[in-house]
């Protein structure tokens, strides 16, 4: 009896990694077309881009708009699940899975599409007046935070490709100003901020300034993960948060000594 069991288990081992392809098809749902009164995309031009899978229910998108933008998206090449959409300078960018980035005009016609080196999307927002700054993660051993400036007009970066560990502040002027913060947080040492600024024209990068404002009343030993993380550029001045106590940096002069504000209230 137990010759025969074996006898069968090694038949059906045999069967299973015989390496003979299934001989039932696989059977596809369609992607239903959106309705031409939901999207501006022409029926000539619908044939340009390839259909592809609906966005999962766990997609940031919500609201009103949201069929519509996965209508969109859903015919760019690139993208096959939307994530987050923002309307800039009258451009609409939608951010997609695996990294991609699709902009489409207002009367949706696509623009451009790229691909950033990030597992996923999270924020879009204007970087001035011809740029984009995008946020996102990266996810392996650990998750790591991305950021990236494109170009509006062909959604190719300025600068570097991809800066991890690091906050985009805004702009002043032609350049725009990042904090890195490396890994959320550096162990045993009081650095809350750390600035340099990245040149719109020619993606030109200056040199870094640690910002470590009363470091008396900070043990190094003594600082949480994260910190730094509530770090704000509002108009010319930078805010640096740190634990109940908030310093005011002038970014035009980051070496004079900032105005220390007592209050929490002052972080967004």
């Amino acid at each position: 009896m137990a010759r025969c069991f074996a006898a069968a288990i090694v038949a059906l081992g045999l069967t299973a990694c015989s390496g003979r392809a299934r001989t039932q098809p696989i059977h596809t749902t369609p992607t239903p077309q959106a309705d031409a009164r939901s999207s501006s995309v022409s029926m000539a031009e619908q044939g340009r881009f390839a259909p592809v899978d609906r966005a999962p229910s766990s997609s940031p998108l919500v609201g009103a708009m949201a069929a519509r933008y996965r209508a969109l998206a859903s015919r760019a090449r690139p993208c096959r699940f939307a994530q987050i959409a923002n309307r800039i300078h009258g451009t609409l960018f939608i951010g997609c899975s695996a990294g991609s980035i699709v902009a489409f005009d207002t009367r949706g016609d696509l623009l451009a599409s790229a691909n950033v080196r990030m597992d996923g999307i999270t924020s879009i927002v204007s970087a001035g007046s011809r740029e984009i700054a995008i946020s996102g993660y990266n996810d392996g051993a650990s998750l790591r935070n991305g950021l990236a400036i494109l170009r509006v007009r062909n959604l190719r970066p300025v600068g570097p490709k991809l800066i991890e560990d690091s906050t985009f502040l805004g702009v002043i002027g032609d350049r725009a100003y990042i904090d890195d913060w490396c890994c959320f947080g550096r162990p045993n040492e009081y650095r809350p901020a750390t600035i340099y600024s990245i040149s719109l024209k020619n993606g030109s990068e200056s040199r870094p300034v640690d910002l470590t404002p009363d470091p008396q009343a900070h043990p190094a030993n003594m600082q949480p993960l994260g910190q730094g993380e509530h770090n704000y550029l509002k108009r010319r001045y930078l805010y640096v948060v740190v634990g109940p106590i908030t310093y005011r940096y002038n970014m035009m002069d980051l070496a004079r000594r900032p105005r220390r504000m007592f209050t929490p209230k002052t972080s967004p």
